[in-house]
């Protein structure tokens, strides 16, 4: 479609003539049949279905809907004879005698895949569908329809009716909030026809009379289940304790019966609560539910090494155990469950399971934490910093370690690069040392075992480590009077440091000009005079910024001798073949 559609007060409904196959997209639209109420008239469908309809709605919002359908006949929005598939759009605001959304005649078959019937209206019986014929529903909402003669006492099936040999097989979709004055608010099973089950049908939350619960009525007869019952399956029936409301049903063309089991038992549920089914001789047969369990202190446990039984109590009952419950626990970690033989004491997430016994039936879960404990503070013993170290070339431990007492945390350590930044990463049990001279943050956290919780890093501030003093610092050089000479002081600069002032001290005057550095060389030349033999002169070279060690200064005694080969540039030729004094 690509417009909306309303019928004038002289048209007659659309017609799907026998042979024909149409597929009705309402892409977003509206076919309005135009009849209020007061206006019901015969043949007042919005569509007849003689041969084949396929109603869909390609629309983003699926808000394409059929409405405006009154007739003081059946199938207010479709009257269908032949084969209705419905797998979008929405039937609402429609009336009829039977079936105010569909009437599905003795031959007519209903398939329902998708889309919605709402809101449509009985004066008689089927607020939603009336089936006399064959009706599929695998998916879709019936909801919110209902019946109009509220001075009857025989209106039935505000969502469904099924009449005498007709079918109904679901085994998806859901039909919820619909309601009549009584006899079933929404699936009602007349006598000789048929309701299949199977896959993941939900029928819940319909009413008659007085908002009393009521959903599925029999006029005789039970449920065929005819295949597996899967999760989400909820079946609500109008039956008491010890009726049997469902039993195998025969897969289409199997020719054997299906074998219920007491997972399908378990999706039926009796009205008004407190009823569930239970596999009675290959039947679901109606028993006491387990009323609804509530936990008291189902989350403020801690850890505390005994074994935790959460208090629960049952909604409007006194219930013993042992005698109509059994408990039993099972351990949670994301989607795994682990079955456990007792009471469970370690902190983590659990599942309580209730199960009925004795006269109540029924599994009930809920869900519990034990908390971690706290680790308190009389079960630490924290790290303290060493308060007298200074650069040696080794490494150091900065820290006297910090034990957690109970095995039930470890300390761990990290370095950081300030005293208020939690360091991210490496962090170890292995004390922190440091070898160069400087200041060191060391940040301390205790990880927490699986019961106990882990306590926050702490910071203990600046570390010392402090510069060394550095001993090789003095040098000499001896060189014969009127000689030159030059000592190198490498060997006496700590790594890092550089030269600096340099100051002279020649009290006896044997130096002939004044000595200089280049590089790490200091060179000097002594006055050629005899007499200054055995006298000396000093010089001291500061040494700065040197990594580890303080500044200081290296000394020189420069000595004035008579021999010339302990000068360096001389020795190696002339200490072979000397033989001078000295």
């Amino acid at each position: 479609m690509t417009d909306d559609v309303k019928a004038g007060t002289s048209d007659t409904a659309l017609v799907v003539p026998s042979g024909r196959t149409v597929t009705l997209d309402l892409n977003g639209h509206t076919i309005d049949r135009g009849l209020a109420d007061e206006d019901a008239r015969p043949n007042g469908h919005v569509i007849a279905v003689n041969g084949n309809l396929t109603l869909i709605d390609s629309s983003t919002g699926h808000i394409g809907k059929i409405t405006g359908g009154n007739t003081n006949g059946p199938g207010g929005g479709v009257y269908n004879y032949g084969m209705f598939t419905m797998s979008g759009g929405t039937i609402t605001g429609c009336s009829a005698s039977q079936g105010g959304g569909v009437f599905v005649a003795q031959n007519g078959t209903f398939n329902m895949n998708d889309g919605t019937i709402k809101t449509c209206k009985a004066k008689s019986d089927g607020g939603g569908v009336y089936n006399y014929g064959t009706f599929t529903m695998s998916g879709g909402t019936i909801t919110n329809c209902f019946e109009l003669n509220v001075t009857s006492d025989n209106i039935r099936g505000g969502g469904v009716f099924v009449a005498q040999n007709g079918t109904f097989t679901m085994s998806g979709g859901t039909i919820s909030g619909c309601s009549t004055k009584n006899q079933c608010g929404a699936v009602y099973v007349y006598s000789d026809s048929k309701f299949n089950a199977s896959g993941a049908p939900v029928i819940k939350d319909n009413t008659w009379g007085h908002n009393e619960p009521n959903n599925v009525v029999f006029q005789g007869g039970s449920i065929h289940v005819t295949g597996a019952l899967t999760e989400g399956a909820e079946i609500w029936v109008k039956a008491g304790k010890g009726d049997t409301v469902a039993v195998p049903g025969e897969p289409s063309g199997s020719g054997t019966s299906y074998t219920i089991t007491a997972a399908d038992a378990a999706c039926f549920h009796g009205d008004g609560g407190g009823l569930i089914g239970e596999l009675n001789n290959g039947n679901v047969v109606l028993m006491l539910a387990l009323p609804k369990v509530t936990l008291s202190n189902a989350n403020d446990k801690a850890y505390d090494g005994e074994a935790f039984e959460p208090q629960i109590s049952f909604e409007g009952k006194q219930l013993t155990k042992d005698s109509d419950y059994t408990i039993s626990y099972k351990k949670v970690v994301d989607t795994q469950e682990t079955p456990l033989s007792a009471a469970p004491k370690d902190a983590g997430s659990y599942r309580l399971v209730v199960t009925g016994i004795g006269d109540y039936r029924g599994m009930q879960t809920e869900n519990f934490t034990i908390n971690k404990a706290v680790i308190e503070p009389a079960n630490v013993a924290a790290p303290t910093a060493k308060d007298d170290l200074t650069y040696t070339g080794q490494s150091l431990q900065l820290i006297t370690a910090g034990s957690v007492s109970g095995n039930i945390g470890a300390m761990q350590y990290a370095l950081g690069s300030d005293a208020s930044t939690v360091p991210a990463s490496g962090w170890s049990k292995t004390v922190p040392a440091g070898k160069d001279a400087g200041t060191y943050y060391v940040w301390y956290k205790i990880t927490g075992d699986n019961n106990h919780k882990d306590v926050a890093a702490v910071s203990l501030n600046g570390i010392e480590i402090a510069k060394a003093d550095y001993t090789n610092n003095t040098v000499s050089g001896n060189t014969k009077y009127g000689l030159a000479g030059t000592i190198e002081l490498k060997d006496n600069i700590a790594p890092g440091g550089v030269l600096g002032t340099m100051t002279v001290s020649d009290t006896q005057e044997v130096l002939d000009g004044a000595p200089t550095l280049s590089g790490t060389v200091l060179s000097y030349k002594f006055k050629s005079l005899s007499e200054n033999v055995g006298k000396k002169a000093m010089v001291t070279v500061s040494v700065n910024n040197a990594a580890n060690y303080e500044d200081y200064a290296v000394t020189a005694t420069l000595n004035v001798i008579n021999c010339d080969h302990l000068h360096t540039e001389l020795r190696n030729i002339k200490e072979a073949n000397c033989t001078e004094k000295g």
